[in-house]
């Protein structure tokens, strides 16, 4: 009983052949069953070569790794118009930290991506777990888990995503100290005829670009934001300031220029021309002006 090539097994069902069990069973054995999924019944060759045409195929994929994360397991939910969902399992041992690995899916953007399960072990007094993801090639979110903040990543969603790849890793640290979430709420007023997004952002804390006004939701240790803008300026003619003002105090804090001919879209600003940042500010808003 053995292995066989296409064309030796050919030659035992020739006309007036009377295949013996013996050649049956070769048959049988040359061939993978719908039912064998074992990846152990494929040659590395196999694999290599599956993996490969994987790999042109223009399906999705999620690219992650963790640190600090020994025996964990994520199960991720992938949904999309016109396919069923998608579940992906992530494993984490010892080995894995700091492994960067990638799983598929069938199809690609637009997804939601959501954490349908998470196992780790328990967090100790001052641990939290920090996510980071991207939510396209030029935006990315950073955010916490644990204790006084949200507990699980249970039920997690990262959004509606768009393009082939989803990146994001999650990361065990230790902060020294209990951490609390503040708010501060922001109003947006753009009074240009360019369309602006401006992202809000603190240490450990980063949320999307966005147009419409917003609450954050970053940490106590550290009580401050930063400010950065989107917008498509290359076929401008003027300059667009964009001013962050205490709305109690109506106190000035920063002032951030976006200038022609640049598009911002693509890497947002960091200009800051007065202040830099924010502090232990309640209630902001920020106003967007044609100089």
């Amino acid at each position: 009983m053995a292995i066989r090539n296409r064309n030796t097994l050919k030659t035992f069902f020739e006309t007036g052949d009377i295949p013996s069990q013996d050649q049956f069973i070769d048959l049988i054995d040359s061939f993978k069953h719908q039912n064998d999924t074992n990846a152990l019944l494929l040659t590395d060759r196999e694999i290599v070569s599956i993996a490969n045409r994987i790999a042109t195929i223009n399906n999705g994929f999620v690219e992650y790794y963790f640190d600090k994360m020994s025996n964990s397991l994520i199960k991720l939910n992938v949904a999309q118009e016109n396919e069923e969902n998608q579940e992906i399992e992530i494993r984490c041992d010892i080995h894995d930290n700091g492994d960067v690995k990638r799983q598929y899916f069938v199809g690609n953007g637009p997804y939601n991506v959501a954490i349908k399960e998470f196992e780790s072990e328990k967090l100790q007094a001052n641990e939290y777990y920090y996510l980071y993801y991207e939510t396209s090639l030029y935006d990315s979110v950073d955010r916490l888990i644990g204790h006084k903040l949200p507990t699980t990543f249970n039920g997690f969603e990262f959004g509606k995503l768009d393009g082939r790849s989803f990146h994001f890793y999650i990361k065990k640290q230790n902060f020294g100290k209990e951490l609390n979430v503040l708010h501060t709420n922001i109003k947006f007023i753009n009074k240009t005829a360019i369309p602006i997004e401006y992202k809000c952002q603190s240490t450990n804390w980063r949320d999307i670009y966005r147009k419409e006004n917003t609450i954050t939701a970053h940490y106590d240790q550290w009580d401050h934001l930063y400010f950065s803008y989107n917008a498509d300026m290359t076929k401008a003619d003027h300059t667009i300031e964009c001013s962050v003002y205490d709305t109690d105090t109506n106190e000035l804090l920063i002032i951030d220029y976006l200038e022609p001919g640049i598009n911002y879209r693509h890497f947002g600003n960091s200009s800051d021309a007065v202040g830099n940042r924010a502090d232990k500010v309640r209630n902001i808003t920020i106003e967007c002006i044609k100089v």
